[in-house]
């Protein structure tokens, strides 16, 4: 399920948000999904290859203890190049007021095709 599956009427409180908050939340998941993808797993790959270049090539003790600190700098470097996109997304979800049980009951709205309210009834 993607974050641009979403929409105000899945949410019990989805009456009371800003469209442009909304929006904003809606970017920033889609774009933290994305950074994953593009950014995460690209170096926690290139630290699990260099780290095998280091093992095989050195081999040893120096070479597999080289080998583990090429797998953790790949692992910090991926979890920096994320963080940013993740602080956007909370500070969305802070200032809307979802919490991960709105989350989850967002999804079942999805999943089952029904809708938390209707615009007829925020007349």
């Amino acid at each position: 399920m993607k974050a641009t599956d979403y929409r105000r009427e899945h949410f019990e409180k989805g009456m009371n948000f800003s469209q442009t908050d909304f929006d904003a939340y809606i970017n920033a998941s889609a774009n933290a999904t994305k950074a994953v993808f593009t950014r995460f797993l690209p170096c926690v790959l290139g630290g699990l290859l260099i780290s095998q270049v280091f093992a095989i090539g050195i081999g040893g003790v120096a070479g597999n203890l080289l080998a583990i600190v090429f797998i953790f700098i790949g692992l910090i470097t991926g979890s920096g190049s994320i963080k940013r996109t993740g602080e956007k997304v909370e500070y969305y979800s802070k200032k809307l007021g979802i919490t991960k049980k709105d989350i989850v009951a967002a999804r079942n709205h999805i999943k089952n095709g029904t809708v938390a309210w209707r615009e007829t009834e925020m007349q």
